[in-house]
């Protein structure tokens, strides 16, 4: 009998290798979101022959191939000259990603007369020239609230606990940690949210900037701070629950067709910069259903999963939800473009998440002394700390799982 021939494999298009240590490192894999870490040396083989890996190979030893196995299992490593399952895999989520959203969600603006106007408020600094703020009528209130109880398929009520929002900049990026620590101590917040700077176009003159950088690693400590007091910090938890949980995040803001917000014009849209510049909205005394409005199927398109191969590719592409649509459309001019800024945070947050794991998993990984080691549920839901996020009477729950996919 002639034997069967040695198939051949290869690395994933979605896999993507991360240096935890000289002696360790991670792979990743950027669609079933799965992790795996194992010794450096072995890995190094894998990548060095990632387009014509042999499992029979001379080359590895009985260890290194039940390493490869593991890899091929869990689909780190894939048949060669065979994606198809993985691009229905991917095409699966895209056309999730694009159905229409429900909404979970409404702001009613009450006055543009704000008394602060602060200068690195994004709304000012977006307003045309000849814009005249304006107070909403009781009228146009009765008639945002009747249209909304239309939209909305479920308010649930819950009894009501204090949540705090704080604006990032830079007179408080050093702080965030002493920060969380303070509004813990004075009222025991059930949330808090962190909200970074939209649209930095001269740091120089903007005193209060930030570098992006500075930004993600400042709110990364405050993590680290929350999760040892049990505070859920929504813009956190929206990069980190959907890596934990494998469940991808296919749109960063609830704008994306779960979200509108009212103005006293009598305006309505996604997006209050746009609303506000009289873009991507419709109004209150237009004979026009938001359910089968053009808009709310353009914005609810909105998906890193639908945004092209720079995203399609990207090791974060499970993680960002594609950034902010107002961004994109201020850089670019359609919303549909990328949001640069979300490439640099999830990245970083994707790295920190990957190491952060590996602290948790290291007594276990390092007591087995094997080649790989595949972190359980229950070791990657340690990176909650004290948070319960599966609270579903947090304020901000429903807000901050939007636009993740649970089978």
């Amino acid at each position: 009998m002639k034997k069967e021939k040695s198939k051949s494999y290869k690395i994933s298009r979605y896999t993507f290798y991360y240096k935890i240590n000289k002696k360790i490192g991670a792979f990743y894999n950027s669609l079933n979101m799965g992790v795996i870490f194992g010794v450096n040396e072995f890995f190094k083989k894998i990548l060095e022959t990632r387009n014509n890996i042999k499992l029979n190979s001379m080359a590895l030893s009985k260890n290194e191939k039940l390493s490869l196995r593991k890899l091929i299992s869990e689909g780190f490593v894939i048949e060669k000259n065979e994606n198809d399952d993985e691009e229905r895999k991917y095409d699966q989520i895209r056309q999730k990603s694009i159905k229409l959203t429900p909404l979970i969600a409404m702001y009613i603006i009450l006055t543009e007369n704000c008394n602060f106007r602060c200068h690195y408020c994004a709304f000012f600094a977006n307003l045309p020239k000849d814009y005249k703020s304006q107070l909403m009528t009781k009228e146009i209130a009765d008639k945002a609230l009747d249209l909304f109880l239309k939209y909305c398929s479920k308010f649930k009520k819950y009894k009501c606990d204090v949540g705090i929002s704080t604006t990032v900049a830079s007179h408080n990026i050093n702080s965030l940690p002493s920060t969380i620590e303070y509004f813990k101590n004075r009222l025991d917040p059930i949330n808090i949210g962190l909200n970074p700077l939209h649209l930095i176009t001269s740091p120089k003159k903007e005193p209060w900037a930030i570098a992006l950088e500075k930004s993600v690693y400042g709110m990364l400590r405050a993590f680290e701070e929350a999760r040892k007091l049990g505070i859920y910090i929504e813009q956190i938890m929206r990069r980190i629950r959907p890596f934990i949980e494998r469940t991808p995040r296919i749109k960063d803001c609830p704008s994306c067709g779960g979200l509108i917000r009212f103005y006293p014009s009598g305006k309505y849209g996604p997006c209050g910069h746009l609303v506000s510049m009289g873009k991507n909205c419709l109004s209150i005394s237009e004979n026009m259903s938001w359910v089968k409005s053009g808009l709310r199927k353009k914005w609810s398109e909105r998906s890193s999963f639908n945004m092209g191969k720079e995203c399609k590719f990207c090791p974060t592409v499970s993680i960002c939800g594609g950034g902010c649509p107002f961004s994109a459309y201020k850089r670019y001019g359609d919303i549909m473009d990328i949001d640069d800024r979300m490439c640099v945070q999830s990245k970083i947050f994707l790295k920190w998440l990957i190491k952060d794991l590996y602290e948790i998993i290291k007594p276990n990984f390092k007591r087995e002394k094997i080649l790989v080691y595949t972190p359980s549920q229950e070791e990657r839901r340690k990176t909650y700390g004290k948070i319960n996020v599966f609270d579903e009477k947090l304020p901000l729950q429903n807000y901050s799982k939007f636009g993740e996919i649970y089978e």
